[in-house]
């Protein structure tokens, strides 16, 4: 299970609302100072993620809790992704170079079938895609002194 700390923004008829700040996994190796993306990743501000979710239990704004998605539906929508393009594209070359066809009309194959993988794909994705629940209410932020 794949976990991210958020905040509660608001609730409201059972539904949460909340923010988390995306997480960069550049920056943290001890080569940070003088690896390229690792400066370009301190330069960029942080971003945060909203997300309403269904949640009966009312919650307080600034409440934190843990957020979850199975590793494995991840993957799954991951592999989906970057995989049916890649498998159109090699099909489509493979395939025309196969019976002997031009050069050209194996790219075109290729890049057509790649571009078909895709569009398969970002439909599929919005089934697929896993989303996170909440795994356990963590309580409010310690007050700042």
């Amino acid at each position: 299970m794949m976990e991210a700390l958020a905040r509660v923004e608001s609730w409201e008829q059972g539904q949460v609302t909340l923010c988390w700040r995306v997480q960069s996994a550049c920056g943290h190796c001890h080569e940070s100072d003088s690896c390229g993306t690792g400066v370009i990743a301190k330069g960029l501000t942080p971003r945060s993620q909203r997300l309403t979710l269904p949640w009966s239990t009312p919650l307080t704004p600034g409440t934190q809790v843990s957020l979850g998605i199975p590793e494995q539906q991840l993957l799954g929508a991951a592999a989906l992704v970057y995989l049916l393009p890649l498998l159109g594209l090699l099909v489509g070359v493979g395939g025309i170079s196969l019976l002997g066809g031009a050069e050209a009309v194996a790219l075109a194959t290729g890049l057509g079938l790649a571009l078909t993988g895709f569009m398969t794909a970002r439909k599929l994705a919005d089934r697929l895609t896993p989303t996170p629940r909440i795994i356990k209410v963590l309580g409010q932020p310690a007050a700042e002194s």
